[in-house]
């Protein structure tokens, strides 16, 4: 993989396109030097946000654990098991983008998964960095959105990795 060609996927939530906050994040993009390559606005439907979030026992687990020490820095425990907790997550995030406007946006250019990783911030805005997309943008925490019983509502995805960003890609592109 050349590392100056890398793509990765983003998708604006549907948070992020209620707020009004597209043309900011097209501008950070712009403003690092990443590529925008392709871009498109879909109604996200059962099928695609399925593929996106699969129903991958290794992948559920990842969720779950991670979920679960993320409540445990902050002296909260959960009782259930990782896998429990990370069917619960996806079950969740196949509902709340169901029927409702993503932008999907393919970037390009010298590392970009960790370059809009960073540029995106923790997973939870609450704990993000200010100059980040998340940590400008809202202050959604993991508690709340459990409270409420709902995904939580950090305004964009990125992709992790060059294998996912391949899939994702091929997901929202194809």
């Amino acid at each position: 993989m050349n590392l100056t060609e890398e793509k990765c996927l983003l998708l604006l939530k549907p948070d992020c396109i209620e707020n009004f906050h597209i043309g900011e994040i097209i501008t950070r993009i712009e403003r690092v030097g990443l590529q925008i390559v392709d871009m498109k606005m879909v109604k996200a439907t059962e099928e695609n946000i399925s593929k996106h979030y699969p129903d991958d026992p290794t992948w559920l687990k990842s969720v779950g654990e991670k979920k679960i020490q993320k409540f445990k820095a902050k002296g909260v425990l959960i009782s259930d098991d990782p896998l429990t907790i990370g069917k619960k997550v996806r079950d969740s995030l196949v509902q709340y983008f169901k029927g409702k406007n993503v932008i999907a946006i393919i970037v390009q250019g010298p590392n970009a998964i960790t370059s809009m990783r960073n540029m995106a911030g923790n997973t939870e805005p609450l704990s993000s960095e200010k100059g980040t997309i998340r940590g400008d943008y809202s202050t959604d925490s993991f508690e709340v959105a459990d409270l409420q019983q709902r995904p939580i509502r950090n305004m964009i995805h990125v992709s992790d990795s060059p294998t996912s960003s391949k899939r994702e890609i091929d997901v929202w592109f194809s």
